[in-house]
């Protein structure tokens, strides 16, 4: 693999391109390191070069203290199963890098045996560093330690097709855990692409662990694409108040002993897309594979995942659950969508949808060019006329008519009465309330009077004062709101 001299993105592909990229530096850049000798010797008189690249062997080097780094280095080695790094380092760094940029580790493994403890790799304040291809295996207290300080952020880092595994006991494989609280100083803006973090057999691992200093979110807007966290105690856990914008696109998270994902309070904006969560915890329930303390603070979840998420998190593919939007103002309904201040539409009791105004907000309109009734559509068996009508009195609907609108006509029988009853049972069940109707006569037939009315949550109850004529139809426009 490579590494350029300007800052930004640089991508490394295979050894090939390495041997091309260094064949166009000056020789006085490359360092190479024989087996059996002191690494730190090596590295010192790469950072003594600009833009001085450590080339190391394929063979197994030892170094068992902390290294002694340098900016604008790049340590190649020829990939993680060639190049070993062996340690016995139980305390400190092994690599550290602080107030460091334009840094490359690419192509090795290190191998960790012995008394468990210590950090891999630790960068704070760092910037534009580049881990990739890396394998970091054994007994390690943390795998990669991410911070920052008083001076600086570390950000614009990138992390690719890396594997963590055999962690020790309550290890994290990698860890954001800012040394200040800073509203400037922030752990921001670092991408991780195709990590595995695991197997990691011993008890309390956890593969990635946000923390906070002093209830400052300062681990924000990093993104993980792809990879991999399986068989650690906690795949992910984010403690209260510790991050921003933290986005996994399509990682699976599986097979973790005790918890996927658990996302503490006080966070905003933790997003799983496309991720496959599953068989975490002993139960494989909705709370083992993710457990989201911040829910409606922005967190977004458009995942699989096994069980049903909860608690209230919009999910689909798979599980769905809705638990509330908010349509500009801040703060979602327990179940509902809310919009402008005092305005609701929800789900009651009956699992009935209501729109809802408080009562600082009744005054304010509720505006449509058209609103479209979808009640069942109701017939003559939904109707019945009372003995008033007369021996023989037909009943006849208009089509389109519902428990909400429409027109009905009776047509009078023999020995017809005085102030007939005609009923209508509502097709649909119960209103949540009493409806509130009103009927018009749509004829010429005489008596020429308006008919009265009353409603109930499941009936309209239509009353044609005077005497009706026998063969003589009468229709009446019925619409009800409620």
């Amino acid at each position: 693999m490579c590494r350029a001299r300007a800052r930004g993105l640089v991508w490394f592909a295979t050894l090939t391109v390495v041997v091309f990229q260094l064949s166009h530096r000056a020789d006085a850049d490359v360092v190479s390191a024989p087996a059996g000798v002191s690494l730190q010797t090596y590295v010192n008189q790469a950072c003594q070069r600009p833009g001085g690249v450590l080339l190391l062997q394929g063979y197994s080097y030892t170094q068992n203290t902390p290294l002694a780094l340098c900016s604008d280095l790049a340590i190649i080695g020829q990939g993680r199963i060639a190049t070993v790094i062996n340690t016995t380092l139980s305390s400190g760094t092994l690599f550290q890098f602080v107030d460091a940029s334009d840094v490359t580790l690419h192509g090795f493994m290190i191998q960790k045996t012995g008394t468990a403890g210590g950090t891999a790799i630790w960068i704070g304040y760092g910037q534009h560093i580049r881990l990739q291809d890396l394998v970091i295996n054994g007994p390690f207290s943390t795998g990669i330690y991410l911070t920052q300080d008083v001076n600086g952020s570390t950000i614009w880092n990138e992390f690719e097709d890396i594997v963590i595994e055999n962690l020790a006991a309550n290890g994290v494989g990698i860890s954001f855990a800012p040394a200040v609280a800073s509203e400037k100083n922030r752990i921001n803006s670092n991408r991780f692409v195709d990590l595995v973090i695991g197997p990691n057999p011993n008890s309390g691992v956890t593969a990635i662990n946000v923390v906070t200093a002093a209830g400052v979110q300062e681990s924000n807007e990093n993104v993980f694409l792809g990879g991999m966290f399986y068989n650690n105690e906690t795949a992910i856990s984010v403690g209260n108040s510790s991050g921003r914008n933290l986005v996994f696109l399509g990682t699976d998270i599986e097979s973790n002993r005790t918890q996927g994902v658990y996302i503490g309070t006080g966070n905003h904006g933790i997003k799983f897309i496309s991720c496959w969560l599953n068989q975490n915890g002993a139960s494989n329930s909705a709370s083992s594979n993710l457990t989201d303390n911040s829910a409606n603070n922005q967190d977004l979840v458009i995942s699989e995942i096994a069980g049903k998420v909860s608690p209230s998190a919009f999910t689909v593919e798979g599980y769905s659950q809705l638990g509330g939007i908010a349509l500009g103002q801040t703060g979602a309904p327990a179940d509902g969508i809310a919009g402008k201040a005092g305005m609701v539409l929800g789900i009651n009791g009956n699992n009935e949808v209501v729109l809802n105004y408080d009562a600082v907000n009744v005054a304010q309109p509720l505006v449509a060019e058209r609103f479209v009734a979808t009640d069942t559509a109701v017939g003559p068996s939904n109707f019945s006329a009372n003995w008033l009508w007369g021996t023989g009195a037909t009943i006849s609907v208009a089509a389109g008519s519902n428990s909400q609108r429409g027109q009905v006509t009776v047509t009078a029988g023999a020995s017809a009465g005085t102030d007939p009853v005609l009923t209508l049972i509502f097709a649909d069940g119960r209103w949540t309330t009493t409806p509130v109707a009103n009927v018009l006569r749509n004829d010429t037939t005489s008596p020429a009077v308006q008919p009265t009315w009353t409603t109930t949550p499941t009936s309209l109850v239509i009353v044609l004062p005077g005497t009706v004529e026998p063969g003589k139809s009468y229709t009446f426009s019925y619409k009800l709101i409620g």
